[in-house]
């Protein structure tokens, strides 16, 4: 049993007792999403409609347990329902509703996440990454005034976005205006580290950000997700104080209730910027309940996360994963797997060729994508790594580089992406140069390693090889390096075997 403190709606606080595992937003009693797919329209509908029977005969299947089974155990199409609903019986109502709606095939366009003005959302504390977050700023000791609201405020805004990460959403873009939301987007994009983001939101450092040093205007998204709620909404977005809360960080200032719409997706969004007042569609529309418009690459679309209200999150993922975002649609519940209808999949003749460039996946690359990419949403279990600390100079990053292209010019398969066209996968040959990563001066080995590896190695659309070293400490150091591979496109070669290899293409002999 855990026992969090939280400010209630009148501003004192009381705690409250929540089972392990009951995290927010997937507290008891709060709406579920159940996301459906399939190649077409007819084979999802069909299954929103068997899904809906499970759910109604068997008293016995936990919500938890069939949203986490849709989310980590199913392969993921182009056609696409996704309900809320807070149990059983309205989630299969919910579904049957959705199997008559047409439900053209979606394709995700650029993704952009809008941090906003700076206003750290009332209730963003609730998501154990803000309160992570919080206390790392809580832990600069930074005088009181407006600078250590702005790192509070930055804190609050990152936690927002590494929850959002965490369940799968991945911004081509994130953006902010104003020192705290600035800061908090170049931490989020890998621009800065946690610690000197909120201290750059401290003493001002950040007049606004779009991530990577792009500017907000550049990118033209097909989604924008935009973290507060939008003008005229009965919430409130206050900055975080310190006072009231322990830990130091956390807020007492959360007046909000849960109501509003935050999560609307506007018939037409502009570029992003340009502040919270979208024109917005109804939230019928937003959850799936009428007719919804195709959403094609380059047609743009707005939507909200009001972090203080359970039901926002929900709302959100719905529709993300209506519009074709790969999101974790469980929210982090803590189901387990369950035995659910398959798809009723339609016979017929052979599979058309695929598109040029892509080839068939071969049985054995079939059956590590799946484990990897649905069973488990992570290549990392597959990775094969070899380490080696080296004395003397380490390789430029240039000449790094060259070496891990020649390499992989001697084995064409370590080129080789996987991804998804028309809800299957393919593999392609990539000619993208593949970077190196350098680190820090001195680093040691298992710290390369660890950047080499990464525990969410994808697998998909993403080089399936990896480089990292970091450079001697001083001139009669040794200096450390590390190769990741992932094993289906490893063939006989050993991690050990390639490491070798690059070295003697790099200078050094390991």
């Amino acid at each position: 049993m855990t026992t969090t403190v939280i400010p209630a709606a009148d501003g004192a606080v009381e705690s409250a007792a929540r089972a392990d595992g009951a995290a927010f937003p997937v507290l008891p009693g709060a709406a579920r999403v159940l996301g459906v797919s399939a190649r077409d329209e007819e084979t999802a509908a069909r299954a929103c409609v068997r899904l809906a029977e499970r759910l109604e005969r068997d008293a016995s299947l936990a919500v938890d347990d069939v949203a986490v089974t849709l989310a980590h155990g199913r392969e993921r199409f182009a056609v696409r329902h996704a309900v809320t609903g807070t149990g059983r019986a309205e989630l299969a109502a919910a579904l049957r509703r959705s199997a008559a709606l047409a439900r053209p095939r979606r394709g995700s366009g650029p993704l952009v996440l809008d941090l906003g003005d700076g206003r750290a959302p009332a209730g963003a504390w609730r998501l154990p990454q803000v309160a992570a977050a919080l206390e790392e700023a809580a832990a600069l000791g930074l005088p009181p005034g407006a600078g250590a609201d702005a790192a509070r405020s930055a804190a609050a805004l990152y936690g927002v976005g590494a929850w959002l990460a965490e369940r799968g959403l991945r911004p081509d873009l994130v953006r902010g205006d104003g020192p705290a939301a600035g800061a908090a987007a170049a931490a989020l994009d890998g621009s800065l580290a946690l610690p000197d983001a909120l201290r750059a939101a401290a003493s001002g450092g950040f007049a606004g950000s779009a991530g990577g040093g792009a500017t907000a205007r550049t990118v033209r998204p097909g989604v924008v997700v935009r973290i507060g709620v939008p003008s005229g909404t009965a919430a409130s977005t206050a900055a975080i104080s310190t006072a009231a809360v322990p830990p130091a960080a956390l807020s007492a200032a959360d007046g909000s209730a849960d109501g509003g719409t935050s999560a609307l997706l506007a018939a037409a969004a502009g570029p992003v910027g340009g502040g919270f007042a979208p024109a917005v569609a109804s939230v019928a529309s937003v959850l799936g309940r009428t007719e919804p418009e195709d959403t094609a690459a380059g047609e743009s679309a707005e939507l909200w996360l009001d972090p203080a209200r359970p039901g926002s999150y929900a709302e959100l993922f719905a529709r993300l994963w209506e519009l074709g975002a790969d999101v974790d649609c469980s929210l982090g519940a803590q189901g387990r797997r369950v035995r659910l209808p398959g798809y009723p999949f339609r016979r017929g003749g052979p599979a058309a060729a695929p598109p040029e460039g892509l080839r068939a996946l071969t049985p054995h690359e079939q059956r590590w994508l799946f484990h990897d990419l649905v069973r488990s949403g992570s290549a990392a279990e597959h990775v094969l790594c070899a380490t080696a600390v080296l004395p003397g100079p380490a390789p430029s990053r240039a000449d790094a580089e060259t070496a891990l292209a020649a390499l992989l010019e001697r084995h064409p398969a370590l080129r080789t992406v996987f991804t998804r066209h028309t809800g299957r996968w393919f593999a392609r040959t990539s000619r993208e140069p593949v970077p190196v990563t350098v680190l820090a001066a001195g680093e040691p080995a298992g710290r390369v390693r660890a950047a080499a590896v990464e525990e969410s190695f994808a697998a998909a659309d993403t080089p399936l090889v990896r480089c990292a070293l970091a450079p001697a400490d001083g001139p009669d150091g040794s200096w450390a390096v590390a190769l990741a591979v992932y094993a289906p496109v490893a063939g006989d070669a050993s991690a050990d075997a390639l490491l070798a290899e690059w070295a003697g293409l790099a200078g050094p002999t390991v």
